[in-house]
């Protein structure tokens, strides 16, 4: 009894070292300029785009040599309050901001260099960028930072017109606020502040919902707590996880898309955390860190939608507040930047996620030089497999692509490959080391193609 006690013991050491080894933040190469408010956009080809704050000059952030390097410079200082937003040919929308608040300019990653676009219709700082299904983007509302005033116009971008036009407004004016693309398409605007004369605003619990079939916004359900600030997160059962923007409340609060109504989370374990990020992480589990609590803090948390629980992690190594946290195709995330009072900070460190305990996925991209002719995703080879199979499928056409692989119940097990490839052939490999025994789907989305295809884990 006694050897068995003390081999549970040695396994309890060595899981919770293993734990420490990948669930742990580790430094990052600082970036070429100090940064807050800024944004960082994940590229197709893996890479970080870098935007925002004092200076023009744009960076990229390799994963692979960790490593920020130069990639040219924005024509304006979009110092502030801007949006990043990936669009589906690759290129990425860059809006507003302080000191260029009608501006818009495009990086295209091929070349590493900022275009400017068309002019927007009205101001925009603090205010969201949404990607719509149909590959438009939905500008929504903000403020003028000279009044400072918010207001309520929206408008839309499209990429092929590289126009802006104006659509339906806001029911209620605001910024600071958040925007979160649905699982149907709409987009959910939540919560931010509203300000009528310089230097006073109020807390908004007014939501709203965008429908861009009918181009109109409805309101909906009210927040349970005001909050401006706020960050919003896309769960996996297609419910949005509302987080802070409340300094003196401990909750978050989650909507149901079906119902159109909030319900409380359990509380969090740290108060009046403000201005921090939360970022999606691999398993479907959501990365709190940094924030304001009384002055700019460290401390991280994991809120996991299984359980409705938040539970304290390891601090980061620098306190942030106004930072930005992005989540890296190996899963780690990447956090830069951020006001660590007195100072506005370049650091940048690394969460590291261990991502081999539900599924371990190398792309391979096998771009063929002769284009093919048709859409086509192929058998998983081998079949039955043990314990990795690839998956291989082509596009005819450049289109955002999705690859994501379920259970037999449905539930979404990883998202294998979701951003704008080329056309061309392309194989994935699939590792399912710690899975069970059993029937598995995977679904190819590209364009207007779907087509999902069976595959057998056989132990």
């Amino acid at each position: 009894m006694k050897k068995l006690l003390l081999l549970f013991a040695l396994l309890l050491v060595i899981n919770s070292l293993l734990f420490a080894q990948f669930n742990n933040w580790v430094d990052a190469d600082n970036m070429l300029s100090v940064r807050l408010d800024h944004t960082s956009t994940l590229l197709p080809n893996g890479k970080v785009l870098i935007v925002g704050w004092d200076s023009n000059v744009a960076e990229l952030y390799d994963p692979v040599s960790d490593a920020f390097i130069k990639t040219g410079s924005t024509h304006h200082n979009h110092r502030q309050g801007l949006t990043a937003t990936l669009l589906n040919n690759g290129k990425v929308l860059i809006v507003g901001g302080l000191n260029a608040l009608k501006i818009a300019e495009l990086y295209d990653p091929q070349i590493g260099s900022f275009q400017l676009i068309d002019t927007l219709n009205a101001v925009h700082e603090y205010h969201t960028a949404t990607l719509l299904d149909d590959g438009r983007v939905l500008i929504a509302a903000g403020q003028n930072q000279v009044g400072p005033q918010t207001h309520a116009v929206c408008e839309i971008y499209d990429p092929v017109t590289g126009k802006f036009s104006v659509t339906d407004s806001l029911n209620v004016h605001r910024s600071s606020h958040s925007a979160v693309r649905l699982s149907d398409g709409r987009v959910l605007i939540i919560g931010g502040i509203q300000t009528t004369t310089p230097g006073n605003g109020i807390y908004l619990n007014s939501c709203e919902i965008f429908d861009p079939i009918s181009g109109e916004f409805t309101l909906t359900q009210n927040l349970d707590q005001a909050r401006q600030s706020l960050d919003a997160t896309l769960l996996k059962n297609g419910k949005v996880l509302v987080t802070c923007g409340a300094w003196y409340q401990r909750y978050g609060e989650i909507f149901d898309p079906v119902t159109e109504t909030w319900s409380l989370t359990t509380e969090m374990t740290v108060m009046r955390r403000n201005s921090h990020t939360a970022t999606m992480l691999h398993n479907g589990k959501v990365l709190l860190v940094g924030g304001f609590i009384d002055s700019a803090t460290p401390t991280a948390e994991i809120y996991d939608p299984a359980t409705n629980v938040f539970t304290a992690i390891d601090s980061m190594k620098v306190p942030r507040m106004n930072h930005v946290a992005l989540r890296l195709q190996d899963g780690s995330v990447l956090v830069t930047g951020g006001y660590s009072i007195p100072d506005v900070v370049n650091s940048a460190e690394r969460y590291i996620v261990d991502t081999s305990g539900v599924v371990s996925v190398k792309e391979i991209n096998g771009n063929n030089p002769n284009i093919p002719q048709q859409y086509r995703l192929f058998q998983n080879y081998p079949n039955p497999f043990n314990p990795s199979t690839t998956i291989s499928w082509q596009s005819p056409t450049d289109d955002w692509q999705t690859l994501k692989v379920y259970d037999v119940l449905g539930n979404e097990i990883i998202t294998l490959v979701n951003e704008y490839k080329p056309a061309g052939s392309y194989e994935a490999i699939f590792e399912a080391a710690t899975l069970p025994s059993g029937l598995y789907f995977y679904r190819l989305q590209a364009g207007l193609f779907t087509e999902t295809k069976k595959m057998i884990l056989l132990r």
